[in-house]
Protein backbone atom coordinates (compact mmCIF):
# COMPACT_ATOMS: atom_id res chain seq x y z
CA UNK A 1 0.00 0.00 0.00
CA UNK A 2 1.13 3.45 -1.34
CA UNK A 3 0.99 6.55 0.94
CA UNK A 4 -0.02 9.49 -0.72
CA UNK A 5 0.72 13.18 0.71
CA UNK A 6 -1.81 15.22 -1.58
CA UNK A 7 -0.60 19.13 -1.19
CA UNK A 8 -3.17 21.39 -2.89
CA UNK A 9 -3.32 25.42 -3.38
CA UNK A 10 -7.30 25.59 -1.96
CA UNK A 11 -7.72 28.79 -3.67
CA UNK A 12 -6.12 27.50 -7.79
CA UNK A 13 -8.41 27.48 -10.23
CA UNK A 14 -11.37 29.52 -8.93
CA UNK A 15 -11.53 28.35 -5.25
CA UNK A 16 -11.54 24.94 -6.77
CA UNK A 17 -8.19 23.23 -5.39
CA UNK A 18 -9.79 22.36 -2.06
CA UNK A 19 -12.40 20.06 -3.87
CA UNK A 20 -10.35 18.82 -6.80
CA UNK A 21 -7.99 17.67 -3.56
CA UNK A 22 -10.66 16.25 -1.70
CA UNK A 23 -12.03 13.78 -4.96
CA UNK A 24 -8.38 12.33 -5.18
CA UNK A 25 -8.52 11.94 -1.95
CA UNK A 26 -11.80 9.90 -2.04
CA UNK A 27 -10.51 8.01 -4.80
CA UNK A 28 -7.35 6.93 -3.59
CA UNK A 29 -9.24 5.92 0.11
CA UNK A 30 -11.66 4.04 -2.29
CA UNK A 31 -8.55 1.93 -3.59
CA UNK A 32 -7.08 1.56 -0.24
CA UNK A 33 -4.80 3.58 -0.27
CA UNK A 34 -3.06 5.98 2.52
CA UNK A 35 -3.66 9.65 1.81
CA UNK A 36 -3.32 12.93 4.10
CA UNK A 37 -4.27 16.12 2.55
CA UNK A 38 -2.27 19.28 2.70
CA UNK A 39 -3.66 22.34 1.85
CA UNK A 40 -1.33 25.54 1.28
CA UNK A 41 -1.91 28.60 3.14
CA UNK A 42 0.46 31.56 1.55
CA UNK A 43 3.92 31.50 -0.75
CA UNK A 44 5.97 29.15 -0.40
CA UNK A 45 3.80 26.61 1.57
CA UNK A 46 3.84 23.91 -1.18
CA UNK A 47 7.42 23.67 -0.97
CA UNK A 48 7.45 23.20 2.70
CA UNK A 49 4.82 20.78 2.82
CA UNK A 50 6.79 18.99 0.07
CA UNK A 51 10.18 18.77 2.14
CA UNK A 52 7.43 18.07 5.16
CA UNK A 53 5.96 15.11 3.19
CA UNK A 54 9.35 13.18 1.90
CA UNK A 55 10.83 13.52 5.51
CA UNK A 56 7.56 11.38 6.72
CA UNK A 57 8.73 9.35 3.57
CA UNK A 58 5.57 9.59 1.56
CA UNK A 59 5.83 6.97 -1.31
CA UNK A 60 4.36 9.75 -3.74
CA UNK A 61 3.38 13.46 -3.52
CA UNK A 62 0.51 14.92 -5.50
CA UNK A 63 1.02 18.34 -6.49
CA UNK A 64 -2.28 19.88 -6.71
CA UNK A 65 -2.87 23.42 -8.15
CA UNK A 66 -1.73 25.57 -11.02
CA UNK A 67 1.37 26.24 -12.17
CA UNK A 68 2.79 28.22 -8.95
CA UNK A 69 1.78 25.24 -6.83
CA UNK A 70 3.11 23.00 -8.65
CA UNK A 71 6.83 24.83 -9.74
CA UNK A 72 6.39 25.10 -5.58
CA UNK A 73 6.06 21.30 -4.83
CA UNK A 74 9.14 20.24 -7.23
CA UNK A 75 11.00 23.15 -5.07
CA UNK A 76 10.64 21.19 -2.31
CA UNK A 77 11.59 17.59 -4.02
CA UNK A 78 14.16 18.60 -6.91
CA UNK A 79 17.20 18.73 -3.81
CA UNK A 80 16.86 15.53 -2.22
CA UNK A 81 18.47 12.31 -3.17
CA UNK A 82 15.38 10.38 -3.20
CA UNK A 83 12.50 11.98 -3.50
CA UNK A 84 9.40 10.52 -3.50
CA UNK A 85 7.51 10.16 -6.52
CA UNK A 86 5.43 13.56 -7.84
CA UNK A 87 2.03 13.43 -9.33
CA UNK A 88 0.04 16.66 -10.89
CA UNK A 89 -3.02 17.29 -11.11
CA UNK A 90 -3.74 20.52 -13.05
CA UNK A 91 -6.29 22.63 -11.04
CA UNK A 92 -5.07 26.01 -11.99
CA UNK A 93 -6.69 28.47 -14.17
CA UNK A 94 -4.12 28.49 -17.39
CA UNK A 95 -2.33 25.25 -16.60
CA UNK A 96 0.48 26.17 -18.86
CA UNK A 97 3.00 23.50 -17.70
CA UNK A 98 0.07 20.27 -17.96
CA UNK A 99 -1.04 21.75 -21.35
CA UNK A 100 3.21 21.74 -22.30
CA UNK A 101 3.64 17.87 -20.76
CA UNK A 102 0.40 17.03 -21.98
CA UNK A 103 -1.23 15.99 -18.99
CA UNK A 104 -5.41 15.69 -19.37
CA UNK A 105 -6.96 18.45 -17.72
CA UNK A 106 -10.13 16.82 -16.70
CA UNK A 107 -8.81 14.97 -13.41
Amino acid sequence: MDRYAVIYNPHSGQDHGESVGKKIEQALVKNQQTVELMPTKGPKDATRLAKKAAQAQFDIVVAVGGDGTINEVVSGLAPLDQPPHLGIVPAGTVNNLARVLQIPLDI
